[in-house]
């Protein structure tokens, strides 16, 4: 249950953190970079695969919780605040992204 991280520009393994245990085997199916390049968002086959990792260590720092399907495919709205992401099941989600500091 592990994912690896490159950077293309290098070729070079980036460090990542274990994926959650209710990810399972899931297919990765897109990626998307935050405006600002540091976050990647990637969603799966898997529910709850829908999971923000930081570019430089790998450490997950934002997920949705429990989407009830699977989603394969994500996009960041263009100032960074939002994300949306859909699958098979004619839904789509639209959700802010909070900042740590909106968080605590």
């Amino acid at each position: 249950n592990q994912w690896q991280l490159f950077d293309y520009g290098s070729g070079r393994q980036l460090p990542a953190e274990a994926l959650p245990s209710n990810v399972g085997d899931s297919q990765l199916y897109a990626c998307k970079f935050e405006p600002a390049g540091n976050v990647v968002w990637t969603c799966g086959t898997q529910p709850s695969c829908v999971l923000g990792v930081t570019r430089e260590d790998g450490k997950i720092v934002g997920r949705v919780v429990d989407p009830p399907h699977p989603m394969y495919c994500l996009d960041v709205a263009p100032d960074g605040k939002s994300l949306a992401c859909g699958g098979g099941h004619e839904k789509l989600y639209i959700m802010d992204i909070l900042s740590p500091s909106q968080i605590a």
